[in-house]
């Protein structure tokens, strides 16, 4: 306000500005510690929301650790009902479902595993959903979409699981071919030592001897 003469007119020009504008900054701070007291509860809500999804996680690893299947689908069954857009809750659905194959609910698994693909947002953990779903249907009959599945686990960084899912389809199928290319495939993107390769190539064994 350099351009007024004196203090007095500076003054009355400050007392005349907020007169005229007074009242929108008193409702801008007013909306701008809304907004901050807002976020800040809803950052608080989201914890307390993820503090007990982990909670009720835990009892599924319990339960797989003392291999007692009820505990695990209960429990993942309550990540999936009152916290399904939790990361939690997508674990919980891959372990209900492991627990639903092991008493022969097959059509549950299937389901439980349909919802942690279209619900997971994590892509590693879609990808497992994708790879588990897909070997649970080829053991139904249903070739092509277990082939759909296994490329787009494949797309989300699991080749060498796609690869020997490819196999154990193409295999099931009769084309053992096919089946070796897709085994030796996923053996070259493996350790040498690791577990997986081990058993691929017990199956390119297999293959041979079916041959």
């Amino acid at each position: 306000m350099d351009h007024y003469v004196t203090e007095d007119q500076q003054v009355e020009a400050i007392k005349t500005w907020w007169k005229e504008n007074g009242s929108s900054v008193l409702i801008g701070s007013a909306l701008g510690l809304v907004l901050v007291f807002a976020v800040r509860t809803w950052n608080d809500w989201q914890a307390n929301k993820s503090e007990a999804a982990a909670r009720i996680y835990q009892q599924v690893e319990a339960g797989l650790k003392t291999n007692q299947t009820i505990t695990v689908q209960q429990a993942g069954t309550r990540l999936v009902e009152e916290y399904p857009s939790s990361v939690y809750a997508i674990l919980g659905a891959l372990a209900e479902a492991a627990a639903l194959v092991e008493k022969g609910d097959l059509a549950g698994a299937r389901g439980r595993l349909e919802w942690a693909i279209t619900q997971g947002s994590d892509p590693h953990l879609k990808a497992l959903a994708q790879l588990r779903l897909g070997r649970l249907i080829l053991d139904q009959g249903d070739f092509a979409r277990a082939l759909t599945l296994s490329e787009a686990a494949a797309a989300a960084g699991f080749q060498a699981e796609a690869d020997e899912l490819r196999g154990d389809v193409l295999r099931t199928q009769g084309d053992r071919a096919g089946a070796r290319a897709a085994y030796q495939a996923a053996l070259s993107k493996l350790s040498p030592s690791s577990g997986v390769a081990t058993n691929l190539r017990l199956k390119l064994d297999d293959l041979g001897k079916e041959a």
